[in-house]
């Protein structure tokens, strides 16, 4: 079983970074310095000779836009592992943590199906 990034970015592997705006790059902070894709900076992380990555992150996006965009551009790109980070704009959109779950859930299961590695990201507190 992978444990760590090494384990699993190999030269071949085709990564997609599916999400919201945490994935797209929503502005903040890194290292104390202004930003306006704070994402980036960790998308460079996955970077490694022969590793291919492609970022799906949509700012405002639900677990169920996150589900079209897989089937619409995440599979056209076929990647081997599919980084998945959503949710918490259901959260805020009263979706009941269940079925964002749930909505996840499917969301890895759809990714095994089609041949990729799902990476869980855990979501986002939120107040």
């Amino acid at each position: 079983m992978a444990t760590s990034l090494s384990d699993i970015l190999k030269p071949g592997a085709k990564v997609a970074c599916l999400g919201d705006s945490i994935t797209e790059g929503y502005p903040g902070h890194f290292n104390g310095q202004e930003e306006t894709r704070q994402w980036e900076p960790y998308t460079h992380y996955l970077k490694r000779p022969g590793v291919k990555v492609t970022n799906f992150g949509l700012s405002g996006d639900t677990t169920e836009g996150m589900t079209r965009r897989f089937y619409r551009d995440v599979l056209r790109a076929g990647p081997t592992i599919c980084i998945i980070m959503g949710g918490v704009n259901d959260l805020f959109g009263g979706i009941p943590p269940k079925e964002v779950l749930e909505a996840l859930s499917a969301l890895y299961a759809d990714s095994e199906r089609h041949q990729m590695l799902p990476v869980a990201v855990t979501v986002l507190p939120i107040d």
